[in-house]
């Protein structure tokens, strides 16, 4: 498997590059999705002008893909031979046939790639099928009247004159020369550009317009004012300017009507259920059903509420493909966690960016490949295992005595940074301190008892646990689940849920 997507080097977005990397399909998601198992080949090569005229002729264009085509063809060229290779696994060499499996990219360079057109406005936009621009709103077709393109109908288009009805540039596609691997359905969907920061600002953006039609800009405020009061957890992501950010709608406000705020809230559910399953490591027959099933209820919730406020009519390749290619694609190349970029944009400014800025700016190529390379060798060597200590508490808070609990309460209270939520839990201890040192009857009266009360600990699975008022300047409150046992508690297939509120030994 292949990556390839364009990252920016400098504040000011004037430099790019398009880094490739490459990593095993046939690995678990688990380690394939680790920065090591992740190699740095090179860049492919682009071409640049200060000539905004010429950077837009068709001919600049050709000549920016004939390059790229080039440099992909003396990169894989040595896939289309059939010896295979021989390699050293545990002692014993192997024989291994390679071949190119999919080829991770967002929808641009995928694009490239496939050498279609990138506009969603011409006849058939998707990359990967032939369905009509116009259809690209329709969450109701059958997947069989789906026309998907391959190798021979895009050779025959060309040859024929007619690849402008195909949307695909008059090009002969190297990848054409896989005889096992159509480029088309190899060029795998990228799940972070699709969904994370695709579909999903699509939906922030025309909720923006649907509540600021409905009431106004004030709406928009009061939603800043409780996004910025929530508290902090992990993985938690905030957005940094406020929902006031989003995109301007235009049109005729009398022709727009208003979902009721119930079918909204709905459609947040759908697409949250939707992406918990998006994110299994594994699929059978029976969950691909429900998720497809998800995917079509929240696809038509989405059109049916949104669509009026889009000036295309939510004819959004981006979203077709999303309806009609992803089981496709889970069946064909694995989960989509395999299928993920996260773990590449850290590898853009560890491999890419930080060296860039470690340059004089000038032939940059050699330098940034000089400083990677010194980078690995350095990791080589110094490379240790780091083994998290599990178990254990850190960041000490406060120690005291158990016999000064209660002043210790008091003066809680009194504090100005304490969060509300660490009073509860020296509520609770105490609470539960009473009950267990009238359960215990081996304690001695003279026996002083100890409290330590930490900011964090780990538990023995590896997850941190955070109880504190501040943390890089925000309260830090984990959300638990706790497997409750054999008890009469109304659990949740035995799992129970809460808030650690305090951390003690």
């Amino acid at each position: 498997m292949i990556y390839i997507d364009g990252t920016t080097l400098d504040t000011l977005g004037r430099k790019s590059e398009y880094p490739i990397f490459l990593t095993l399909g046939n690995i678990p998601n688990l380690h394939c999705n680790l920065p090591d198992a992740k190699v740095f080949i090179g860049f492919l090569p682009h071409l640049t002008t200060r000539d905004n005229k010429l950077r837009n002729s068709k001919e600049f264009k050709q000549k920016q893909r004939d390059l790229k085509h080039r440099a992909l063809k003396y990169l894989l060229g040595p896939l289309l031979k059939e010896d295979g290779i021989y390699l050293a696994v545990n002692g014993k060499v192997e024989h291994f046939t390679i071949y190119l499996s999919s080829i991770i990219a967002d929808m641009l360079e995928a694009q490239d790639i496939c050498c279609t057109y990138k506009s969603y406005r011409t006849r058939c936009p998707c990359y990967k099928c032939l369905m009509p621009g116009d259809q690209l709103n329709n969450m109701n077709i059958k997947q069989d009247m789906i026309d998907l393109r391959n190798h021979e109908n895009m050779q025959e288009a060309i040859a024929s004159h007619n690849a402008e009805n195909y949307s695909i540039h008059e090009y002969d596609n190297f990848f054409w020369n896989f005889r096992i691997m159509n480029i088309y359905d190899a060029a795998a969907l990228d799940h972070m550009h699709l969904q994370e920061i695709g579909l999903f600002p699509y939906m922030l953006d025309y909720t923006r317009g649907m509540l600021m039609h409905q009431y106004g800009k004030q709406i928009i405020s009061k939603m800043d004012n409780r996004l910025a009061t929530i508290t902090r957890f992990n993985n938690l992501r905030i957005l940094k300017k406020g929902y006031q950010q989003g995109t301007k709608f235009t049109g005729d406000s009398n022709l727009y009507t208003i979902a009721s705020c119930k079918n909204l809230i709905i459609c947040y559910i759908k697409f949250i259920k939707m992406y918990i399953t998006s994110r299994k490591k594994k699929f059978n027959e029976d969950d691909l059903k429900i998720f497809e099933r998800e995917i079509i209820d929240w696809s038509n919730d989405f059109v049916n509420i949104f669509a009026q406020f889009s000036s295309s009519g939510l004819q959004l390749p981006k979203l077709h493909m999303w309806r009609y290619h992803t089981i496709h694609t889970i069946r064909r190349y694995g989960a989509l966690n395999g299928l993920t970029t996260e773990t590449y944009k850290t590898l853009h400014k560890n491999w890419i960016k930080n060296p860039y800025r470690m340059s004089n700016k000038k032939n940059t190529h050699n330098q940034m490949l000089k400083t990677i390379r010194r980078q690995i060798i350095t990791n080589t060597i110094t490379k240790k295992t780091i083994s998290l200590k599990l178990n254990s508490m850190k960041s000490l808070l406060w120690e005291l005595p158990i016999s000064e609990i209660y002043t210790f309460q008091e003066k809680l209270k009194h504090e100005e940074n304490i969060n509300e939520l660490c009073i509860e839990g020296m509520e609770h201890l105490i609470a539960c301190l009473d009950i267990y040192l009238d359960d215990i009857s081996n304690a001695s009266a003279n026996e002083e008892i100890y409290l330590k009360i930490y900011a964090n600990g780990t538990l023995s699975n590896g997850e941190i646990v955070y109880a504190t008022s501040k943390f890089h300047g925000y309260a830090r409150f984990s959300d638990v689940a706790i497997a409750m046992g054999d008890t009469d508690y109304l659990t949740d297939g035995g799992l129970c849920y809460g808030k650690a509120s305090i951390n003690v030994n």
